[in-house]
This record gives C-alpha cells, sequence and structure tokens, in this order.
C-alpha cells in the first residue's frame, strides 16, 4: 500500500471477491451486465456531466480568482467541505422559486456539481497563489505586462501543476457523489455508476452480479485518477525546489469568516427551531451524529498511531481517495450484518478518514526530537512522560486540527449509514437525505442547517489550531 492506488484496488478487490461467493451471483450474469447498454450508460452518463460540471466550475473558478486578485481562500475553504445535499438544497430553493420545470434531472445535478466545484477549485488555487513568489510579477509588471498578461504568467501557468491535482480530486468527488445525485436526479435511469451500485444492492431485490460489474468498472476508473494524482504530485515535488522561498503567515481572514458562519447559522437556528414543525424529532438524528463522530475521531486516532508505531503505516492510507460505495460494498459484502450496524458504519468511515489523519501527522512523527527525549530520561522522567512534555507540544496542534476535520467529515458522511442502517439508527445526514426523499424539504432544510453549523464548528476548531 506504499502506492496509496493499491489500497483501492486492494478494497475494490475485497468486494469483487466476496461477491463471488454470494449465494445469488452468476458469472454469466456478471459478463452480461458488463455488456449491458444500461451499466455503459450509467458510465458515460457520469463521465458526461462530471466532466461538464469540471470545465464549468474550473471557469468560474478563475473569474472569480481574477477579479478577487487571488484571494479567497479563507472565505471559500467552509464552503468547499460542505456536504452535497447543502448544495442540493440551494439548487432546489433556486429552481422552486424561478418556477422551473425540470426540477428533478440530470441538468440540476449539473448545476449543483458545479456549485460545488468552485469553492474547491478556488480554495486550493488560491493557497497555490499564496505559494508563489512575488518577484517574477513584479518583473512582469515592469517589463510593462498588462494585469491580464500578469496574471496569467504569474497565477494561471504558475500554479498548472496545482490546478491538475485538483481536478482530479475534484473529478472523484463527482465519480464518488451520492447524496446529491439522491435527491436531485430524479431517479433511474438517470443514475450516475455510485448511486447505481446503491441501488443494485439495496433498493428492491438485490443484484450481486450488477453490483459487481458496476464496482469493476468505478475501481479502475478510480486508480487511473489516484495514478494520475500520484504522477502530478511527483512532478511538482521535483519542481519545488525551484520554487521562491517566503514566509507566509497565518490566514486570520479564514479564522475570522469560519467564526462568523458558527454565529450566523447558531442565531439561524434559534430563530427558526422553536417554530419549526418537528424540530424536536432532528435530536435523537443529532445525538447519534455527534455520537457517531466521537467514536470515528477515537477509532481514527487509535488506528493510525497504532499502524505508525507497529511498522504497518502503509495501513493508513490503504483506503486513500477510495469510493465510499465501494468500501462499503466491500465491507458489507464480506462481514454482511454479524456486527452491529453502527459499528459497521464506525469502521467504515474509520478507513475512510485514517488517510487524512495519517497524511497530516506521520510527517510530525518522523520529525521526533531523539536527542530532547534521551534527555528527559535521563533526568528522570519516564518514557511516557518524556513523550508528553517533549513531543507533544510540537504535535498537539496538528491533532487537534485533523481530528477536529474528521469529526466533521464523518457527521456528513451520509453513504455508509444508508447502505447499513435498518431503520436502528439515523443520523442527521441520513435523517435529512430520507426527509428530501419524502419532498419534506423545508424540514430537509433545517436539518442541512444543523449540519452546517457543526461542520462550521469543526473548520473553526480545527482553524485555530493550525
Amino acid at each position: 500500500f506504499a502506492n496509496p492506488a493499491l489500497g483501492i484496488a486492494f478494497f475494490a478487490l475485497a468486494g469483487l471477491v466476496s461477491l463471488f461467493f454470494a449465494p445469488d451471483f452468476e458469472g454469466a450474469k456478471m459478463i452480461s451486465a458488463l455488456r449491458s447498454s444500461e451499466l455503459w450508460y450509467a458510465v458515460l452518463l457520469t463521465l458526461r456531466y462530471s466532466g461538464a460540471a469540471l470545465l464549468f466550475s474550473w471557469c468560474l473558478s478563475w473569474a472569480i480568482l481574477f477579479f478577487t486578485g487571488g484571494r479567497g481562500s479563507g472565505f471559500f475553504r467552509f464552503f468547499s467541505i460542505l456536504p452535497g445535499m447543502a448544495y442540493a438544497l440551494v439548487v432546489l430553493v433556486f429552481l422552486r422559486s424561478i418556477h422551473s420545470e425540470s426540477v428533478y434531472s440530470m441538468g440540476s445535478v449539473l448545476l449543483a456539481w458545479t456549485l460545488a466545484g468552485i469553492p474547491f477549485l478556488t480554495s486550493g488555487i488560491s493557497e497555490g497563489i499564496r505559494d508563489l513568489g512575488v518577484r517574477s510579477k513584479e518583473a512582469l509588471r515592469t517589463l510593462g505586462a498588462g494585469p491580464v498578461d500578469a496574471f496569467f504568467h504569474h497565477e494561471f501557468l504558475g500554479t498548472l501543476g496545482l490546478q491538475a491535482s485538483l481536478l482530479l480530486q475534484q473529478f472523484w468527488f463527482y465519480l464518488t457523489s451520492f447524496s446529491l445525485v439522491m435527491i436531485l436526479s430524479g431517479g433511474p435511469p438517470f443514475e450516475t455508476v455510485e448511486v447505481a451500485i446503491y441501488s443494485a444492492v439495496r433498493l428492491g431485490s438485490v443484484d450481486h452480479s450488477r453490483a459487481l460489474a458496476l464496482a469493476l468498472v468505478q475501481s479502475l476508473i478510480l486508480v487511473l485518477v489516484r495514478l494520475g494524482l500520484q504522477k502530478i504530485a511527483t512532478t511538482m515535488k521535483k519542481n519545488r525546489g525551484l520554487a521562491e522561498e517566503y514566509e507566509r503567515g497565518p490566514d486570520q481572514a479564514g479564522r475570522i469568516g469560519t467564526a462568523g458562519l458558527v454565529l450566523v447559522l447558531g442565531l439561524f437556528l434559534i430563530l427558526l427551531g422553536p417554530g419549526h414543525l418537528g424540530w424536536r424529532d432532528f435530536l435523537a438524528p443529532l445525538a447519534v451524529s455527534i455520537l457517531l463522530g466521537m467514536v470515528v475521531v477515537l477509532f481514527t486516532l487509535i488506528f493510525s498511531v497504532s499502524s505508525y508505531f507497529s511498522g504497518l503505516r502503509m495501513l493508513g492510507s490503504a483506503s486513500t481517495w477510495c469510493s465510499p460505495m465501494l468500501l462499503s460494498l466491500a465491507i458489507w459484502s464480506l462481514a454482511g450484518f454479524a456486527l452491529p450496524s453502527f459499528l459497521n458504519v464506525a469502521l467504515i468511515q474509520t478507513l475512510l478518514f485514517a488517510p487524512w489523519f495519517s497524511r497530516a501527522i506521520y510527517p510530525l512523527l518522523d520529525r521526533i526530537q531523539k536527542h530532547e527525549l534521551e534527555a528527559a530520561v535521563v533526568l528522570g522522567a519516564g518514557s511516557l512522560r518524556a513523550y508528553h512534555e517533549v513531543e507533544w507540544p510540537r504535535l498537539k496542534g496538528g491533532v487537534r486540527r485533523i481530528l477536529a476535520l474528521v469529526f466533521g467529515l464523518s457527521i456528513m458522511e451520509v453513504t455508509s449509514v444508508m447502505l447499513f442502517s435498518r431503520g436502528d439508527f439515523d443520523t442527521l445526514s441520513s435523517f435529512s437525505q430520507n426527509l428530501f426523499s419524502r419532498f419534506r424539504i423545508e424540514e430537509a432544510a433545517f436539518g442541512v442547517t444543523l449540519l452546517l453549523f457543526f461542520s462550521a464548528i469543526s473548520l473553526h476548531l480545527a482553524e485555530e489550531h493550525s
């Protein structure tokens, strides 16, 4: 798993192989599904609309960056981690306000995907622009370049590698988008691959052969995307030494922005909650979401740190960029409902988010201060106390920051809950998703607002410890 693409291949293979042993699996039926027009319709539909959304969001992101002078990373960072249903809600409200006749369609999905891509690309490219030195741009202006020429040669060309990486990551989001498509697509035959896999194993009769065929195609696409990301990352690492050095200060605008969002969303909930019909129904899903987030944070910490100190650190990145549906399908196929549903969901989310924690913390753990630790032990401190006094002050900011992000990601994740929950529990995200499916838009909007509130709190805590 030193190559993260192998992690995707492993979990894909685990699920695929297990499907071969399913009672209703038929090899001929799987081959027939691979050759069926319905499967390739879903694949081409996914690629066509995700490609269009990628192009639109990329162009609009650069328009925003040009008119803001390349700034805005702090403002857009919060919106870049919102759940898909938040953008689905925005699109629903907008299309209903203009009395559109095609609210539930792939056109709506395209619009929501474009909106979701703009914050991620804008904040990511803006961070890259902040990493560029200013001397080359000043030289361009001195030589007579206008604002457009200077922006093109400095900001645009200077971040080409980063742009390619961000576009592939956003493409991965589109390929694995679930809740947004479920809400807006209008249902079959307008299914992306992710939703089609869910339909094959969850809705109506379970069709392992069709799920296997869909998962096989999706895993191949995801491995190709991950290999592309790895190639770009290697190239960027080689070129990093050529960049101009400078010292960047903290992004105070981002911290102020997320703190303001927490206050605004909290005020909105206070004003809306007491008068909202059935608002108490959200308390149980909210409590489950908070409990699940805390369990996932604990599991992620234990799993990642144990993998590092046991010499199996490659396990921490095994599921990097794996599809939530593909990972859930692998666990569901191998273990079924042998474990309690809540524990299944917690384990899946741990595997999903452990790479985030590992990627941030492992480099810090690699830079252990051996001489200081040895000196503390010589002076009489025990091993644990020496580590707490010497290493923990250096690590605690990064650990708290990434664990806050893991908590925020956990309360927003819906795929594993939708696949494993059998009505025995609901998280706030799945509860809101079900409200959307029953066309109870106003109540779903309240649930999404609660999600945004706790997401903003998580991001604010992450910013405070960055």
